[in-house]
């Protein structure tokens, strides 16, 4: 629903399909957390986070090289290249959301079908999720929760447009901002492939190998994470959220960096 807003531009449809958009998607990533979880053991829990980490991440990879091309020699978002791109997104994400009516029921490690657990009502899952919400653990996966949303809001949607305001990368920034996004997914899927590769548990002649801890882990992230933000700020003016601009940050803004 929220692609189809960019066939009508109106702003109050825009605000509206994104408030869709993020309703849908606190249900889509609760449901594929609690899928992937009825799915997986302690041995292959890693694994295949990351493997649905890498694959979902595809997209970005396949959708932006797509809006790349399309925006190949095109100096301006016209009316006719803005209906072909988001009709071809639209048709693809309807293809992939109808592919949620072939997964399976979850299985257990012992390969049977997992009993369904006790319904329990609405009221008592409020109840339980804000005892949760005030335990010590919660408290502390908050601040990251938090960080979380402002890493995605911040590369969703400010340094692409930021990466497309600035005149100074060329006659071409409009068309970078498609390749930035592939290469971010080209990022995440390197991260989710090291991920599952080094923060599996493997079990060979009975002996343990755990691989990397999750401390481990979030640790590189973190670096990577700051070293990137770091050349971001330093690439990127300061007025470049807001519109065109020709100015200059700390260097001369380059397509590369």
């Amino acid at each position: 629903m929220f692609l189809v807003s960019f066939l009508w531009l109106s702003s109050f449809l825009l605000y509206l399909m994104s408030a869709v958009q993020g309703f849908g998607a606190a249900i889509l990533w609760t449901a594929q957390g609690t899928y992937l979880t009825l799915n997986s053991d302690s041995s292959t829990m890693s694994r295949n986070t990351g493997v649905f980490w890498m694959i979902s991440n595809m997209s970005m990879l396949l959708g932006n090289a797509f809006v790349y091309y399309a925006l190949h020699d095109k100096d301006d978002f016209d009316e006719s290249t803005r209906k072909f791109i988001y009709t071809v997104l639209i048709a693809v994400s309807v293809f992939g959301t109808s592919l949620f009516l072939l997964l399976r029921s979850p299985v257990s490690s012992e390969g049977t079908v997992n009993e369904r657990v006790e319904t329990i009502s609405f009221i008592q899952q409020i109840k339980n999720t804000k005892s949760l919400f005030l335990t010590k653990d919660m408290r502390l996966l908050n601040v990251s929760f938090f960080f979380t949303g402002l890493h995605l809001s911040f590369y969703a949607s400010v340094y692409s447009s930021s990466i497309g305001f600035t005149k100074r990368m060329g006659s071409n920034s409009k068309q970078l901002v498609a390749l930035s996004g592939l290469f971010i997914g080209i990022g995440e899927i390197l991260g989710g492939l090291i991920f599952s590769i080094l923060g599996q548990k493997t079990f060979d002649n009975n002996i343990i190998s755990k691989g990397l801890s999750h401390s481990a882990v979030i640790a590189l992230g973190f670096i990577v994470n700051i070293s990137a933000y770091g050349l971001i700020f330093i690439n990127l003016p300061d007025d470049s959220p807001f519109g065109d601009t020709t100015a200059k940050s700390f260097i001369d803004p380059n397509q590369y960096l």
